[in-house]
């Protein structure tokens, strides 16, 4: 799994946080994951970690690496 990097103006709220994935097997998708990628705390302009939060892999799956992201925050 691969969080998104993701960019924001100062002020503004964040975006939504989106990953994308490999290493399903045919005919599954997106819905063999559950909760969603959080970032590191700070509302300063610079880059910020987005992390795996809450997101798990459920069924047969497992998320064996994660990749993080980077939120940058602009500013104004």
């Amino acid at each position: 799994v691969t969080a998104e990097n993701k960019r924001k103006a100062l002020g503004a709220a964040d975006p939504v946080f989106t990953y994308s994935y490999s290493g399903l097997v045919a005919g599954d998708s997106g819905a063999d994951f559950s909760g969603s990628l959080a970032r590191a705390a700070g509302d300063s302009p610079g880059e910020y970690f987005i992390a795996q939060g809450s997101l798990v892999a459920f069924g047969n799956y497992r998320i064996g690496t994660f990749q993080s992201g980077l939120l940058t925050i602009e500013p104004g």
